[in-house]
């Protein structure tokens, strides 16, 4: 979206003299408290329940069953399960004082220091397959299971695991070091066979270079997305719904926990996007939604009670291909929209396609298993659930992607606000001029003219032609008897709001759920964790120095995103929008900002903010 100088100044002037502002349409304003409560963590605690003794994790061992009714796991299914305990333990939803995740975490560890490998000690390999009711070698307690040893994609989505734990327990690095000293990963390494193609391949690598295990497989492995971009950019490739791809093994599960767990950007994410963007436009094509993945399915039809692969793309098959494990070709059954990958995906993209697509699969009947065991495995395309297929794989993705929902930061803007659709997504919020709320200001015209800069720059990057606006009073309810404030449905979930917590009430109400908020004891001030600002002026009344405050903040309640621009001054909330945007970088979850002198005149002004004459910093970054 381009807006020239004029339509700039028509924006402004609407914002002036109506409440609500949008090019496109008229949005009914209706102040009302939200209905929602906690929906990612309720999400997550609904996944949680899978993973409690007795169920999912059997008592006797703590360790886990990759299924319901399977009480065995794989290498690739011990990762799950801890980074489940991780995102678990961040989300605060571990509520058992026995079952802690320091208990969880200690029992997986006691088993990998002394589990049965290989018996041939030249190799010290772990087997395939465990039986969490004891611990042992899968093979020795069902004689259906194969006496064979892990490979390098299970071995390597547990090295990934073993990562992000050191990473959030730093005290157990030493033990993790020598679980992996103890397996002989480098023989599983260097295996030819079972490292898959592209997305698989890339990622899995990942977990052998955490832990510095270079084979000639690992380091081909890790030059994956290149050679595929480089096949691309030279014309191998297959097109699809307009969406040029590497002709490879591609479904979703891979890209979306590259994106999550190790947040891979440059070309993985670049053909992660275009795989989504393929998904969304063959639902708009069929009229279904589509999450193609990989999974259990059930025995429907008399296919069999196997393991699924939905290959978007296949160097053999063409597109489009659904698999079975241990069966050759492709078989003709309708798609799964694995719940595991509905959730993931809306998490990572946060469009209206995936918002709608996770209401669809809430909606249908069973897909939240009875009993307390979490979430089902999926639903066929045509609204058939898979009949009492629970895995813990499902269950903790969606725990995972609670965790990714909260985890963006400024360094991610204009990301969520403009969508994996390159869609603006959000509501612009300015403070009512007129005297209003608990502090009974009224807004500076400044602020407008600050949300017109960040409007434009959002805009740069969005495909979207419209624009909603609000004054707080539009959406904030204010209860001066009780002192009670509430925020209210709006067109776009998302907000980005101007103005500080005197003159704008939505700032108002975060203020003090924020790392970096304003204070009015002693005197409208900023306080962080260890600092305070405050404004200067001369004797003259002119501001010499301001501050303010770029916050983002995940609303748990409301499922959305809200952007909060503030200074102690105009001129503060001025000099913020100007670093947004500028494009000047920012990280973290809120940073604090200066505006100082820059045109020899010892004092600024809001003309010479945005002029570009004063000097704008970062004086502090909250993580």
């Amino acid at each position: 979206m381009k807006i020239n100088a004029f339509m700039v100044f028509i924006i402004a002037f609407f914002l002036l003299i109506v409440p609500t502002f949008e090019i496109i349409r008229k949005v009914p304003i209706v102040i009302k408290q939200s209905n929602q409560d906690g929906v990612w963590i309720n999400r997550a605690k609904i996944a949680w329940n899978y993973f409690a003794p007795g169920k999912g994790v059997v008592i006797n061992t703590g360790l886990h069953q990759g299924t319901k009714w399977w009480h065995y796991f794989t290498e690739w299914d011990l990762g799950n399960y801890i980074i489940a305990i991780i995102a678990a333990d961040k989300l605060g939803i571990i509520d058992d004082p026995l079952w802690t995740a320091d208990y969880r975490i200690e029992k997986i560890l006691e088993f990998l220091e002394n589990r049965e490998l290989n018996d041939d000690p030249n190799y010290q390999v772990p087997y395939l397959v465990y039986d969490a009711y004891n611990g042992l070698p899968g093979w020795k307690t069902d004689p259906n299971i194969a006496k064979k040893t892990t490979n390098p994609s299970d071995t390597g989505r547990l090295l990934i695991a073993l990562k992000k734990l050191k990473e959030y327990k730093p005290n157990l690095a030493n033990r993790i070091d020598n679980i992996v000293l103890r397996n002989n990963y480098t023989y599983v390494a260097e295996q030819t066979s079972e490292w898959g193609e592209g997305f698989y391949r890339y990622y899995i690598a990942q977990g052998f270079a955490a832990f510095n295990i270079y084979t000639e497989k690992v380091n081909e492995s890790l030059r994956e997305m290149e050679r595929l971009d480089e096949e691309v950019n030279s014309g191998t490739y297959v097109e699809v719904y307009g969406e040029r791809l590497p002709i490879s093994w591609i479904t979703t599960e891979p890209m979306v926990l590259g994106i999550m767990e190790l947040n891979l950007d440059g070309i993985f994410k670049k053909y992660a996007q275009r795989v989504y963007n393929a998904l969304e436009k063959r639902y708009k094509d069929v009229g279904k939604y589509q999450a193609w993945s990989e999974g259990q399915y059930d025995d429907f039809e008399g296919i069999g009670a196997r393991y699924l692969y939905e290959w978007i793309v296949t160097p053999t098959y063409g597109t489009w291909v659904i698999m079975q494990q241990g069966t050759p070709g492709p078989i003709n059954i309708p798609p799964v929209i694995y719940t595991k990958t509905v959730f993931a995906l809306d998490a990572i993209y946060r469009t209206n396609y995936t918002n709608n697509m996770v209401k669809y699969i809430l909606s249908i009947p069973g897909v939240i298993a009875p009993d307390d065991w979490g979430f089902i495995e999926g639903v066929s395309e045509n609204g058939r659930i898979l009949e009492d297929v629970i895995t813990a794989a499902t269950n903790a993705f969606i725990i995972e992607s609670a965790l990714h929902v909260s985890s963006y930061s400024l360094a991610d803007l204009p990301f969520p606000f403009i969508d994996g659709s390159s869609r603006l997504r959000a509501s612009f919020i300015v403070g009512a001029s007129w005297p209003h709320g608990r502090n009974n200001f009224g807004a500076s015209t400044t602020d407008v003219v600050g949300s017109v800069f960040v409007a434009l720059k959002f805009g740069e990057a969005s495909s979207s032609t419209n624009i909603v606006n609000y004054h707080d009073s539009d959406i904030v309810g204010y209860d001066p008897l009780t002192d009670r404030m509430w925020v209210g449905d709006t067109y776009h979930p998302n907000l980005v709001s101007f103005g500080g917590p005197g003159v704008n009430m939505l700032f108002d109400y975060y203020n003090d759920k924020l790392s970096a908020r304003f204070t009015p004891i002693g005197g409208w001030h900023i306080v962080t964790p260890t600092k305070e600002y405050w404004k200067v002026v001369d004797n003259q009344g002119r501001t010499v120095k301001d501050y303010g405050i770029i916050a983002l903040y995940y609303d748990e309640s409301r499922d959305s995103y809200v952007l909060l621009v503030g200074g102690i001054g105009a001129e503060g909330t001025i000099a913020a929008s100007k670093v947004l945007s500028d494009g000047i970088p920012i990280s973290g979850r809120a940073v604090v900002i200066e505006v100082s002198d820059g045109n020899g005149d010892s004092y600024i002004t809001f003309w010479s903010i945005i002029h570009n004459e004063e000097i704008i910093g970062i004086k502090e970054i909250i993580p």
